[in-house]
């Protein structure tokens, strides 16, 4: 739902993205439940001083966390598809803070330190490689366990945030919330009269936008255009992917034909964030293609929800769409949150000697029309 008061608490949402930033910040967090309390470092902020410290911290191994996919790639083995994207928790072996950084190496070979097999996992590593994946970091962090009565010893003499499972979100399993927060006219150039709404996602920093062209008719299937950011190709012009050229596209089809909507989410990379993003185009120029490269990072094909696109046209009213589009999954995914769908639009992008092997990957294993 979309509401326009904040709440008079901290919301679970608001906690598990205050976690969240804390990984993002390279601190490490503790996540208790049921009795226990998981010390939790990500790997991908993790520094040379920072595993200096961690390291004469504890008598006990550390514990590997990180998703099936990376280890599947770490290890140079197939991988299982009915367990994927799950979370696998391994023996961390004896190791320096350059062994640490080979676990994140973008290089396409095994890696030099020898994993036992994995282990029983915990909920609180399962959430927190949940976090990580979330907040755009490779899915890839240590845990070790403490005894409850050394909590306070970390959070009042080294400031590590503690979290009470309990109390923040879980992913998939809470409805996402959204905030409107202004709208202003905006002049495009496709079409002078146009305006755009701002939505901000409820405990989060992400602020995603609604642009409506023209003057559509919410009373009717209306154009629409659900589009993920994409910082290379929509600002930098980038000729690797057709992002940029299907968003101005769609903007000069809407003003053509009556208006429409072009919802602007902050979804970099399919999902996985312009740091990953970049990293997948790294492993791409090794020979990889768009989906195998987001695997070997340790991610599923898409991450992303289109859940927040459902509410943005839910609070403006509109119920059913000409979606312009070539993903099937997207279509779907609106469906399934209350959308119709009358018909599909295509939009041809650009096509050029950089994007050609882009495109067929996207035709061919993720079944767009193109």
């Amino acid at each position: 739902m979309i509401t326009k008061e904040p709440l008079p608490h901290i919301s679970a949402s608001s906690l598990t993205h205050r976690c969240l930033s804390e990984m993002r910040r390279a601190n490490p967090i503790i996540l208790r439940h049921s009795g226990t309390a998981c010390f939790f470092v990500a790997l991908d902020t993790l520094s040379a001083a920072g595993w200096h410290q961690l390291s004469g911290q504890f008598s006990s191994p550390w514990r590997l966390v990180l998703s099936q996919y990376r280890l599947s790639s770490l290890q140079q083995q197939p991988l299982d598809p009915h367990r994927a994207n799950q979370a696998v928790v391994l023996p961390l072996p004896p190791c320096s803070y350059e062994q640490i950084r080979q676990l994140l190496s973008l290089d396409v070979v095994p890696t030099a330190l020898v994993l036992a097999a994995p282990i029983a996992i915990d909920i609180a590593e399962e959430t927190a490689l949940a976090l990580l994946k979330q907040g755009g970091l490779m899915p890839m962090g240590i845990s070790q366990f403490l005894p409850t009565e050394s909590i306070p010893l970390y959070t009042t003499k080294h400031h590590v945030l503690s979290f009470d499972l309990d109390q923040l979100q879980s992913f998939g399993s809470h409805p996402k919330e959204l905030d409107f927060v202004v709208e202003t006219p905006l002049p495009v150039a496709a079409a002078h009269e146009s305006r755009l709404l701002l939505f901000r996602e409820k405990g989060a920093e992400a602020e995603h936008m609604a642009l409506i062209i023209g003057h559509p008719d919410f009373t009717k299937p209306v154009l629409t255009r659900i589009h993920s950011s994409c910082l290379t190709g929509d600002v930098l012009s980038s000729l690797r992917c057709d992002c940029g050229s299907q968003l101005q596209q769609s903007m000069e089809y809407m003003a053509k034909h009556g208006g429409g909507i072009l919802m602007y989410l902050l979804q970099e990379g399919r999902g996985i964030g312009l740091a990953n993003k970049l990293r997948s185009y790294h492993l791409q120029n090794q020979g990889m293609d768009t989906l195998e490269a987001n695997w070997h990072l340790g991610f599923a094909s898409d991450e992303r929800s289109f859940e927040l696109a459902a509410l943005i046209l839910k609070y403006l009213g509109v119920s059913s769409l000409q979606l312009l589009s070539n993903n099937p999954l997207k279509s779907q995914a609106l469906q399934a949150s209350g959308i119709k769908i009358e018909r599909m639009v295509p939009m041809r992008g650009s096509r050029n000697t950089f994007n050609q092997h882009y495109l067929k990957t996207k035709k061919q294993k993720l079944g767009h029309h193109l």
